[in-house]
C-alpha cells in the first residue's frame, strides 16, 4: 500500500511539472505580433481599439484602456485558447513597439503590435481539487498507518481470569478457617526476665 501512495505521489509531481512547464530552458523570452483593430493616437500613444490576430500560437491578448503603449511600462495580458484540464497557458506579455503598415486591408487594421512574452502556467481550479484529494488520500492513508500500529502496539486489554472450579473455592474455603482458627485461639507466649 506504501508503494502505491508512494508512486501516485511521483506521477503527481511529474504531472505538476510538466503543466507547470519547470523547464527553466524552455521559457526563454519570445517575440508576438498582434494587430491593432482601431487607431493609435499618435501624440499619447494610447490605444483606441483591441488586439486581434496574435500569431504564433494564436492567442486572445487584451490592453487596459488606460494603458499607453510605453516601452517597458505597458503590460499585455495574453491567454492560449487551450482544452487544458489542469492549468492555463498564459503568457506575461510586455510592450516593445507598434508601427504602422505600408498597406492595408481595412482601415481600421493598419497597425501591428510587437511585444516579448514568457510562459506563465495558471492552475485551474480543477488543479487544486486534484491536488486537495491527493493531499487528503496521504493524510487518510498515514492516519490509517497511525492507527494500525497503535491497535496492534499499544492498545492495552483487560484479562478475564476465568472462575476457578467449585471444588477449589470449597478447599480454599476450608484452608482459609482453618488458619483463622489457629491464629485466632493460638496462645501467647510471653517472655519473662530472670
Amino acid at each position: 500500500m506504501f508503494c502505491r501512495v508512494l508512486v501516485l505521489c511521483l506521477v503527481v509531481f511529474n504531472l505538476c511539472a510538466a503543466y507547470l512547464k519547470l523547464d527553466y530552458n524552455d521559457q526563454a523570452e519570445q517575440i508576438y505580433t498582434c494587430e491593432i483593430d482601431g487607431l493609435v493616437d499618435q501624440n499619447v500613444h494610447q490605444l483606441h481599439g483591441t488586439l486581434v490576430n496574435c500569431q504564433s500560437p494564436p492567442m486572445e491578448c487584451s490592453i487596459d484602456s488606460d494603458e499607453y503603449l510605453v516601452k517597458s511600462r505597458t503590460n499585455v495580458e495574453c491567454r492560449v485558447p487551450s482544452n487544458g484540464l489542469f492549468y492555463h497557458d498564459d503568457k506575461a506579455c510586455s510592450f516593445r513597439f507598434y508601427y504602422r503598415r505600408s498597406y492595408c486591408f481595412y482601415v481600421s487594421r493598419c497597425y501591428s503590435l510587437t511585444m516579448s512574452c514568457q510562459s506563465v502556467a495558471t492552475p485551474t481550479v480543477l488543479f487544486y481539487i486534484l491536488l486537495f484529494c491527493v493531499a487528503l488520500v496521504v493524510i487518510l492513508f498515514f492516519s490509517l498507518i497511525i492507527y494500525c500500529i497503535y491497535e496492534c502496539c499499544w492498545r492495552t486489554t483487560d484479562l478475564n481470569i476465568p472462575k476457578q472450579d467449585k471444588k477449589i473455592e470449597r478447599v480454599l474455603r476450608r484452608s482459609q478457617k482453618l488458619r483463622e482458627k489457629q491464629t485466632a485461639y493460638a496462645p501467647v507466649h510471653c517472655e519473662t526476665a530472670f
